[in-house]
């Protein structure tokens, strides 16, 4: 639907985010460089209850 469900400064190489009370579907992520407008890698997974 276009909706942002979860959105996280991160730090360092090892992040965990948890999508354990998502609801199952399918989600889009990206990951940007917050000091410049330079997407670094997106995509998309899976949630399947």
């Amino acid at each position: 639907m276009g909706t942002e469900v979860y959105k996280e400064m991160l730090t360092g190489i090892d992040n965990t985010i948890p999508i354990s009370t998502w609801s199952a579907g399918i989600y889009f992520y990206e990951v940007s460089n917050s000091t410049s407008s330079l997407t670094i890698a997106r995509g998309k997974f899976v949630v399947e209850r």
